[in-house]
């Protein structure tokens, strides 16, 4: 009888070693995946400034043909734009690459 408990309290001890040791091997695994998971944040927030460079944009633009806007043609995100008549007619003007561009921007 003595030997069973014994026998039985050395198993649950071995058994929890392993435990332990497998519990390290999966922290450190996550470990690893959030470094990587950083590195990739860290790349994708870098190639978001690159492309959002309004050098970039602007480069861009003008290789589509684009030009500066004309007085009226900017509408507001937060609802300002200028009053004037004949916004509506110059929006209608603009170019379809015009309109593709605003499109691809907003």
């Amino acid at each position: 009888m003595t030997m069973s408990v014994l026998f039985l309290l050395v198993m649950v001890y071995v058994w929890q070693h392993f435990s332990a040791i497998e519990v390290g091997y999966q922290v450190e695994t996550q470990k690893h995946q959030v470094a990587e998971m950083q590195e990739q944040n860290r790349q994708l927030r870098l190639n978001e400034a690159q492309l959002s460079d309004p050098g970039r944009i602007d480069q861009i633009a003008r290789q589509l043909g684009l030009d500066a806007p004309q007085p009226g043609q900017v509408v507001r995100p937060d609802g300002w734009a200028p009053m004037c008549r004949c916004w509506r007619r110059r929006l209608r003007q603009l170019s379809r690459s015009t309109r593709s561009l605003l499109s691809m921007l907003s």
